[in-house]
């Protein structure tokens, strides 16, 4: 067995975070579609900002341009930071020769502006 990169959203924008909240980070469900990320799943956020990595799981954000970071990762992340998000897969030697990873590119906005498939690049 392997862990591979499953899906990355990269270049996402941190638009609130909030402290008094039970974890997670929320995320717009079209982003989430697009990445094969579930609600639930867990997730690797690397701060582009300011280097801090952590590890929690994905919800769905209240509206389509939401990334909210939330509970004790608030500490970490905050309005303004660019992070990575990242979730990775158990593969099978078989399934590992042949998976590619979902790469998303989204903009100030949290708008996806391109995706593609990883190792190969090819578009998607």
């Amino acid at each position: 067995m392997r862990i591979l990169l499953k899906s990355k959203i990269h270049n996402a924008l941190v638009n609130q975070a909030i402290v008094n909240y039970e974890g997670s980070i929320s995320i717009p469900l079209k982003i989430l579609e697009e990445a094969d990320i579930m609600e639930g799943e867990q997730v690797h956020i690397w701060n582009v900002t300011n280097g801090n990595r952590l590890t929690t799981y994905a919800i769905v954000s209240e509206d389509d341009r939401t990334i909210s970071v939330n509970g004790a990762a608030a500490k970490l992340c905050f309005p303004g930071d660019t992070i990575i998000i990242a979730a990775y897969g158990i593969y099978t030697e078989e399934e590992a020769k042949r998976h590619k990873a979902k790469i998303l590119i989204l903009n100030n906005r949290n708008e996806i502006i391109k995706k593609y498939l990883f190792p190969e690049g090819s578009q998607k």
